[in-house]
C-alpha cells in the first residue's frame, strides 16, 4: 500500500503521506486510519500530502469517496502535478456536499488553513 498514516501529537494533526500507484482500496484503508486516530485522539485536522502520487482512482470511485468523506474532518490536500486534476475534482465533490476539503500547492499554506479553524 503506497501510504502511510500517522499523528502528530504536538499538533494534534493526522497526515496522510501517498505515493506511486494509488488505488480506492489505498485511500479506503488510510480514510479508516484516520477515522481510528480521530476516535482515539479527538483530532480533526487532516494533511494529505499526494505530492509523490503518480495515479489515482477512476472518476467514479473518487466521486464515491468524496461524498461519504466525513463532515466533521478539515482536510488540506498538497497536491503534486500529476494528480492534481483527480485531486481538485475530489475537493470539488466534497465542497459541493458541505464538507471541509481544500486543496493547496504548498504544505505551509495548508496548515495554515488547518490551523485556521
Amino acid at each position: 500500500m503506497p501510504e502511510q498514516v500517522t499523528y502528530d501529537v504536538e499538533i494534534g494533526l493526522i497526515r496522510v503521506r501517498a505515493w506511486g500507484v494509488d488505488t480506492i482500496d489505498d485511500w479506503n484503508s488510510s480514510k479508516e486510519q484516520v477515522l481510528q486516530l480521530h476516535a482515539t485522539h479527538g483530532a480533526n485536522k487532516l494533511l494529505v500530502d499526494v505530492r509523490e502520487q503518480e495515479s489515482a482512482p477512476s472518476t467514479l470511485e473518487i466521486f464515491d469517496f468524496g461524498s461519504d468523506w466525513p463532515v466533521h474532518i478539515r482536510t488540506a490536500i498538497v497536491s503534486g502535478d500529476r494528480t492534481r486534476d483527480e485531486q481538485f475534482f475530489l475537493e470539488t465533490v466534497a465542497f459541493n456536499r458541505a464538507k471541509q476539503m481544500r486543496l493547496f500547492e504548498k504544505e505551509d499554506e495548508a496548515l495554515e488553513w488547518l490551523a485556521s479553524a
